[in-house]
């Protein structure tokens, strides 16, 4: 009888387990939608927050566990790399890699340069000059 009790009791908690990971789970990928759809504009992640219904506390543990980074840091990367893309593209004889900044929603250029040399080992100048002289 105990062992019978204890593998339903293990069987009710690996049901909840896999409800609490689904659900976590589905909340991070509302997470990345939400950031992915305002990639290019100020956030307030607390209106994050509110529309999945957790604390920013709450919200930057999910981060940490799923993703390995914080929700900023998160948007920071997909931004930037954005921007490597634009300026890999880029028609090379008119873009400003300060108006391709602003597109992604990068507005202090300070910084901007400086997350972009430690992410990608140059400048986002270097970037651009490089694809031209590709031609």
């Amino acid at each position: 009888l105990d062992a019978y009790l204890g593998a339903l009791r293990d069987g009710v908690e690996n049901r909840r387990l896999k409800s609490k990971t689904a659900q976590a789970e589905r909340k991070l990928r509302q997470a990345r939608e939400f950031l992915e759809a305002s990639i290019d504009q100020p956030l307030h992640f607390d209106e994050l927050c509110r529309e999945l219904g957790m604390s920013r506390r709450g919200l930057e543990m999910m981060f940490r566990k799923s993703v390995g980074t914080t929700p900023g840091r998160y948007l920071l990367c997909q931004r930037l790399n954005g921007v490597r893309r634009a300026l890999l593209g880029a028609d090379r004889d008119t873009a400003l890699v300060k108006e391709v900044a602003l597109q992604w929603g990068l507005l202090h250029m300070g910084h901007f340069g400086q997350n972009y040399r430690a992410l990608f080992g140059e400048t986002p100048r270097t970037t651009l000059e490089r694809t031209r002289s590709m031609c």
